[in-house]
């Protein structure tokens, strides 16, 4: 009997953990089912999808379906229906979990949903396969000359088109010692010789690979499905510091834990992140989502020891206003909030998210997290929409309160009581100025500086920039100049300029050395005005580079004068030699 999992990653540098979870757990508790999985991204065309899934010729077919995949999915499930009718079809995942009746109406390609947790649902599921479920043979108790062909011809009788399997079908627990679940990636084990035994191989330095130490949330935030399992398990530290050396040993670039909030235990996170200070590669870096409130000052002063860029966390801020904390269940000091988030090492990437549309957050309230969240100073700070997702209780609210939103994937709020559909569109703009000139690392000399003004208002300076975008008509070039970099300093350069004050003389200089500092170039847009001497570059190469290879030497470096000091903000002319390498530039004012 054949089960193929099927995985549609957003990217290909992303790996999707259930499958493999899934297929491990499966056959290690039934060797004789043949389950795989394989692995598409949502860019690739369906046919190559379809050809890939009948090349394994499955009888049974489960797509692992997301908010942000499941549009693809339902495509593939329809035409695969047409060319193999026999082939029972499923689905399971956060964005079908909670749906049963309309979904089936909607998707009458598939035969049943998977509820929840699916190791377990899975494995039974093969059973009944197999001909060694209990629960079929309850069913149909009388003698059977073939079993396996008996019990699947009654399963598709027995499920029929519309039914969701879940643990209480079958009565089962969810499973409450994740040490039964084996490692999700057996390719990394030396008995496998760099090969998954159920599916592709997760290659170590371009992939980003997921793994869960615990399941389940405490917390109750109203707009996330995570709040709907309040059985929080953990797995044994002894088996999470055997799969973290493994990851360690395969020099994997990046591991991201799933755990919905990572530091709930103190003594056991501390002694995860101690593991990795002392067994640390120089490579693997692991990201954490945590509750910034609840880091100790022990946690704090512990993360100063922690090796440079093995650890990054994703806190969510999602917002200041505090009727709107209050009514999504997230109750937060925001001044010990911003205390604790200020200490957090400046080696340690931070990312905080906020979230657009929340209940009673008018514009202006939203401007007000947006500055509070900004002035963190994150390494990213990404801005987010609220999805009305159903079995939230955010959905319930959203019914009762009048929110419009997306009928379809995303289900993203359109419109609230609150905020217009004007002001979120507005929003999405902010969005896209705050990608391009905070996120992006680019234009760190000329915020530094701004914030440092008391008055600054990141979100007014966005405002302000848009406008001017808007009237010297390149706005609507600057939405379909996404990561177009020349573009963004051409147009942050010109909004100053116009200003014509004596501060934006140091402004100007300060945009003029962030584009320096991204790196080597021979050409200069036509804002930039280009000082330099070869001579000068030259003695500074001889002071400050060992000037091994002539070549490779100025191939590496650059040489520029300003009218004033771009690093320490200072009213005196500067020349400064830029050396670049692989990860950074270095900066030296001669």
């Amino acid at each position: 009997m054949s089960v193929l999992l099927v995985a549609i990653n957003s990217k290909y540098s992303h790996t999707n953990l259930a499958v493999r979870s899934i297929a491990g757990y499966v056959k290690e508790n039934l060797p004789e089912v043949n389950i795989k999985f394989d692995e598409w991204t949502i860019q690739e065309p369906i046919l190559n999808i379809l050809r890939g899934i009948k090349e394994h010729k499955p009888r049974v077919v489960i797509f692992s379906v997301y908010i942000w995949n499941c549009q693809v999915c339902y495509s593939v499930a329809e035409e695969l229906k047409k060319i193999a009718p026999e082939v029972l079809i499923g689905a399971g995942g956060p964005e079908v979990s909670y749906k049963g009746a309309e979904f089936f109406a909607n998707n009458p390609s598939f035969d049943f949903l998977v509820k929840g947790e699916g190791e377990k649902i899975t494995l039974e599921l093969c059973k009944i396969l197999c001909g060694k479920s209990e629960l079929l043979k309850e069913l149909y108790k009388y003698d059977i000359e073939n079993p396996k062909e008996y019990y699947f011809e009654n399963l598709k009788s027995f499920i029929k088109y519309n039914f969701l399997l879940d643990l209480s079908l079958f009565k089962l627990d969810l499973i409450s010692d994740l040490s039964v679940l084996p490692f999700p990636y057996p390719e990394f084990l030396q008995n496998n010789l760099g090969q998954n035994p159920f599916g592709p191989a997760a290659h170590p330095e371009n992939r980003i690979l997921y793994y869960e130490s615990s399941r389940g949330c405490p917390f109750s935030c109203s707009y996330c499905l995570s709040s709907i399992d309040k059985t929080v398990r953990f797995m044994p530290l002894e088996r999470v510091f055997a799969d973290l050396k493994i990851f360690l040993g395969e020099k994997v670039k990046l591991v991201k834990f799933v755990d919905r909030t990572f530091n709930l235990n103190e003594s056991r996170y501390l002694q995860i992140w101690e593991f990795i200070k002392n067994n640390y590669n120089g490579v693997t870096r692991f990201h954490f989502e945590i509750a910034a409130e609840c880091l100790s000052d022990k946690a704090l002063d512990f993360i100063k020891e922690m090796p440079e860029n093995s650890i990054q966390f994703e806190i969510g801020v999602q917002s200041i206003n505090h009727e709107t904390l209050d009514e999504v269940g997230r109750k937060v000091d925001l001044e010990n909030l911003a205390r604790i988030i200020s200490k957090i090492p400046s080696f340690i990437h931070v990312h905080l998210d906020l979230i657009a549309g929340l209940p009673y957050e008018s514009l202006e309230k939203f401007r007000k997290s947006f500055d509070f969240t900004f002035k963190l100073k994150p390494n990213m700070l990404q801005l987010g929409f609220l999805k009305i997702l159903e079995g939230t209780k955010m959905a319930t609210f959203a019914e009762n309160h009048g929110f419009k939103y997306l009928s379809v994937p995303p289900y993203e709020v359109l419109e609230t009581p609150d905020i217009s559909w004007e002001d979120l569109v507005f929003l999405k703009d902010i969005e896209l100025l705050n990608d391009e000139f905070w996120n992006s690392g680019k234009f760190v000399k000329l915020f530094e500086y701004l914030l440092l003004k008391e008055d600054f208002s990141p979100f007014d300076f966005y405002v302000s920039l848009m406008e001017y975008a808007k009237i010297s008509e390149k706005f609507e070039t600057a939405l379909s100049q996404a990561h177009k970099t020349d573009f963004w300093f051409d147009l942050v350069y010109s909004y100053f300029a116009e200003k014509k004050s004596e501060e934006n003389i140091l402004i100007l200089d300060l945009i003029k050395f962030d584009y320096i500092s991204m790196g080597k170039t021979s050409t200069f847009p036509a804002w930039y005005n280009h000082i330099y001497s070869k001579d000068a570059h030259h003695q500074a190469l001889l002071e400050y580079d060992d000037m091994h290879s002539t070549r490779l030497a100025y191939a590496n470096s650059n040489y520029e004068e300003f009218s004033v000091n771009p690093k320490t903000f200072e009213k005196v002319p500067s020349k400064i030699l830029f050396l670049y390498n692989k990860n950074n530039t270095k900066s030296i004012v001669l």
